[in-house]
């Protein structure tokens, strides 16, 4: 590949983002996972491998809104009891639960054809695939036709997401999770700080830390200095050797001009922070969101505490928010050891201008919070003052109305089947037919071809 100015991926977008970015690093010299031309040189290369999902939207906007998928994860056999007492709750004739397309290609993608095999994908991830369509105001068959997979090899290891801080120069937030270990540190120069860590890693040495910043930007340095990429990684401690999995673009480096010397009487600070605001502070309407009340279509929300799991909802709103909230009863390490386990949660970190976590009962009373959970247009005028270290919130006035232009929220009928557990738990378990025959139900169902062995 010919060299590329910064920034030349997201003048050109690539079809597939994962794929063709990190093809690029590797000419470069950083380290990737081999990827296979197709499903058949990844089965014929006798490794385990993964199909990743890909769509153009994945190198700036909610990566992941389509699932992706080992094929013979070394400790997948653990995963197995779980999965085959998941098929007998199914009724044998219907197909409601979308996790049964990971059962069948995680069990079986050495046997089935590449076609059917992305077919079963597109069957995963149905409540999110809608959700991002509605949000774009597009077709659910738009979304389809530019989603495709690539196949690559699985890296054991230790996952690591690294993203260098918006506001402060020389800082990195590195999000770990392995077996048996998930981590939030921040790297501050020299310095680490573990916010949060169960069962942290020994191994965060000085060397590890210098070795993961210098390729952290190596990359930046190729894709956009001014960026603060969210980069994947999978580190394989005993080689001393990080594979590149993913580069996701979020916010540009934007420093403070000022710093907090103190925080006034009556504001309550923040428990952690990332981003800035101004020096006089930002002036938001905090509003408080469910399932009930939960925008679907993007409007101007400047600030929000959400307490529901619609990620892609949330994820296509995140950009656009002066501040996000995170807080519950829990404490910080709850949403910081969350955001190491998927990107949806990492983005709500790093997507907005500002995040700011506090738990919410220290800023609204119970009262307050269910008038906001049932009507999006309510909201509480705050300030908040954010340095990029540290941060503050100040209540305004009252509960007010204030209208969102355009606001859609969700269909009442439609948040029933959301809510509805679609597992049927009736069918006796002596009517639930062997794996294969299942497959075969499920290709009659598509009207595609039956599955074909391979040689």
């Amino acid at each position: 590949m010919t060299e590329q100015e910064p920034g030349y991926f997201l003048q050109h977008r690539p079809h597939q983002p994962k794929r063709e970015v990190c093809a690029y690093l590797a000419t470069h010299g950083f380290d990737v996972p081999r990827i296979f031309e197709n499903l058949d040189e990844a089965r014929r290369s006798k490794l385990p491998f993964i199909i990743r999902s890909e769509h153009p939207q994945d190198l700036d906007g909610i990566s992941g809104v389509r699932d992706s998928i080992v094929v013979d994860k070394p400790n997948g056999k653990a995963m197995e009891q779980y999965l085959s007492e998941e098929l007998i709750r199914m009724r044998c004739d219907k197909f409601h639960n979308q996790w049964l397309p990971h059962i069948l290609i995680s069990e079986q993608a050495r046997i089935l054809r590449q076609q059917f095999i992305e077919t079963l994908m597109r069957g995963t991830s149905k409540t999110s695939c809608s959700d991002f369509s509605r949000m774009q105001n597009i077709d659910p068959s738009e979304f389809d036709e530019e989603t495709s997979y690539s196949y690559w090899e699985y890296v054991p290891g230790i996952n690591r997401q690294m993203v260098a801080d918006s506001a402060i120069e020389g800082r990195y937030h590195l999000l770990s999770r392995g077996e048996n270990t998930h981590g939030y540190a921040v790297v501050d120069r020299a310095s680490v700080r573990h916010f949060a860590e169960r069962n942290a890693e020994k191994d965060l040495t000085a060397s590890c830390i210098q070795r993961l910043v210098e390729t952290y930007e190596g990359v930046r340095s190729l894709l956009g200095p001014d960026h603060c990429l969210l980069l994947e990684i999978q580190s394989m401690q005993e080689e001393a050797r990080d594979y590149i999995l993913q580069a996701l673009y979020t916010r540009k480096f934007d420093p403070p001009s000022f710093s907090i010397s103190r925080v006034p009487d009556g504001a309550i600070p923040a428990d952690f922070v990332r981003g800035k605001t101004p020096e006089n502070g930002e002036e938001c309407r905090l509003r408080c969101f469910s399932l009930r009340n939960l925008p679907t279509n993007k409007v101007p929300v400047d600030a929000a505490f959400d307490f529901h799991y619609r990620e892609v909802l949330l994820g296509a709103q995140l950009p656009y928010r002066k501040v996000h909230c995170m807080g519950s009863d829990f404490d910080i390490d709850f949403h910081l050891l969350k955001a190491s386990v998927r990107h949806f949660n990492a983005m709500q970190l790093f997507s907005p201008a500002a995040t700011f976590v506090v738990p919410y009962p220290s800023l609204l009373q119970k009262e307050e919070v269910r008038k906001l959970l049932n009507d999006g247009n309510l909201a509480l005028p705050v300030r908040f003052v954010i340095d990029g270290t540290r941060g503050y919130v100040e209540r305004l006035g009252d509960i007010a109305a204030y209208p969102l232009e355009g606001y859609q929220p969700e269909d009442p009928e439609l948040l029933k089947i959301f809510r509805r557990d679609k597992t049927n738990l009736s069918a006796p378990v002596e009517h639930v037919p062997p794996l294969y025959k299942q497959l075969m139900l499920f290709e009659k169902a598509l009207d595609t071809v039956p599955p074909q062995h391979s040689n």
